[in-house]
């Protein structure tokens, strides 16, 4: 983690369609092949999307992109920074996005992760994400490879108690001292 970031308070807003680009940027720097800022827009403008932005300060870290229909949820897109990696970015957006859809009665979220991103798998099996399927040769990298896409799903529950790390304050804003 950068000095500019450090003892900062991490702010987790809602996406609007206005942060399509800061999104589509943010992506780019996660994978090989990013959406493009219509891509991310019209994803945002869809019906059941919801877009959060990770920030320190004033600058944006991260963001998540998922669709609920209901009791069901994906999860499309999530990605931190360079700067912000192994910061707490992800595990944020993850829990606060959770958060979110267990509010909007939301039961599973599903999600598609490449086998060979370490990190991803990891945090995703920390957070009681279960394997479900796998889709063969799913995702093609710069070289030319192809990877196996993990399928896996959770089961969303109630907060156990008040204390749920990401719980929106009266202002709508999730802070969080990273």
């Amino acid at each position: 983690m950068t000095s500019a970031i450090q003892d900062k308070e991490l702010e987790i807003l809602k996406a609007e369609t206005a942060a399509a680009a800061t999104i589509a940027r943010l992506q780019s720097e996660s994978f090989d092949k990013a959406w493009s800022e219509e891509d991310v827009r019209a994803l945002l403008a869809g019906p059941g999307a919801l877009g959060l932005i990770a920030s320190f300060g004033d600058t944006p870290f991260g963001y998540v992109i998922a669709r609920s229909t209901g009791e069901e949820a994906e999860l499309l897109s999530i990605g931190v920074s360079y700067a912000a990696r192994r910061a707490g970015v992800g595990l944020a957006l993850l829990r606060h996005l959770q958060t979110t859809l267990r509010e909007l009665g939301t039961t599973k979220l599903f999600l598609e992760v490449d086998s060979t991103n370490r990190a991803a798998v990891e945090l995703y099996s920390r957070e009681d994400f279960r394997k479900i399927g796998t889709r063969k040769l799913y995702y093609k990298t710069a070289n030319g490879k192809r990877n196996d896409a993990l399928v896996l799903r959770k089961v969303i529950r109630l907060p156990v108690d008040d204390t749920d790390a990401t719980q929106a304050n009266y202002d709508g804003v999730a802070r969080h001292g990273i």
